[in-house]
């Protein structure tokens, strides 16, 4: 930053006063620092959340795939049921 940027003196009218600027700055670097917080803590959090899910999402699939590699077998099952079934219907002369 150049030199003459630090030395900057603030021009301000006759019905502000600079005890007045130096509140309202204080109080927008205060809400600054809050913003600042509430960001990290989200951060933070988002973290964590990230860690379990990742941590438990193992545990979700291994099942899911194992059912959908079994819900082929079952389809095949049904369908032998099935034609069982209506095998049976027609020895017993009960079918529609």
């Amino acid at each position: 930053m150049p030199h003459s940027m630090h030395n900057r003196t603030l021009r301000i009218g006759p019905s502000v006063s600079t005890e007045t600027v130096t509140m309202n700055a204080d109080l927008v670097l205060e809400q600054l620092r809050v913003i600042r917080s509430d960001i990290a803590t989200l951060k933070q959090q988002t973290h964590e959340d990230y860690q379990f899910l990742a941590a438990r999402m193992p545990a979700m699939e291994q099942p899911l795939a194992a059912l959908v590699t079994a819900l082929p077998g079952y389809a095949d099952r049904i369908d032998q049921l099935e034609k069982r079934l209506t095998r049976m219907e027609r020895r017993l002369e009960i079918s529609e």
